[in-house]
């Protein structure tokens, strides 16, 4: 019998950030998180059923893409990058991003800077995300990631009204039919690496 994902021809989407063995919050995951989490998919048969998203830029991201790549090279990858975090202290740096584009890490918008956008002006707003389309048009970037998975029903209309990305990505978790307002789970270290992988499996 095939797995739910695989019925229902559905994709799951996981946010997961900083990956170090020395956690500093309840976002930083070691990395035997990560390979559990990687078995588990594999042992159910679903790895390629899910898109891994890396927030926010941590240098650790380089040595991550690199495990996922040895050991699961069916997961689709996407980092999500806010502009001014860049060349920061434990951050990547832009001269890091063409590599990862090469090895088909899907590059996306995550804000100029790290802010809750349901609590902007409209202006505000489309700084914003213009900000985020410009820098990264080389990368194709086609995608926002919601920073803090904030945003209102404004931000997506004024999304809508000038045709910036083409798809605009939540923590509000759900399966991914395809839709263009995009569900994630957001790992921490309050769930297990069993619980995500049992979670995703879960369509709410």
């Amino acid at each position: 019998m095939s797995h739910p994902l695989i019925e229902a021809d559905v994709r799951a989407n996981l946010c997961l950030h900083d990956i170090a063995d020395d956690p500093s919050s309840i976002y930083t995951l070691p990395m035997s998180y990560l390979v559990a989490i990687i078995d588990g998919l594999q042992a159910q048969g679903i790895a390629d059923r899910v898109r891994i998203y890396f927030d926010d830029g941590y240098a650790s991201v380089l040595e991550a893409v690199q495990t996922l790549r040895t050991r699961a090279p069916e997961i689709e990858i996407v980092l999500a990058l806010t502009l001014e975090f860049l060349g920061q202290p434990g951050r990547i740096v832009w001269s890091d991003i063409d590599p990862l584009y090469d090895a088909g890490v899907g590059i996306a918008g995550h804000g100029r800077e790290h802010l809750h956008m349901a609590e902007l002006s409209d202006e505000q707003n489309l700084a914003q995300l213009v900000a985020s389309r410009d820098a990264l048009a080389r990368y194709g970037a086609d995608e926002f990631v919601f920073p803090y998975g904030s945003y209102d029903d404004r931000v997506v209309d004024l999304n809508d009204r000038h045709q910036l990305f083409k798809v605009m990505t939540t923590i509000d978790y759900g399966w991914d039919h395809g839709q263009a307002l995009r569900p994630r789970l957001m790992a921490t270290t309050e769930m297990t690496a069993g619980e995500v992988v049992a979670r995703l499996a879960s369509p709410d």
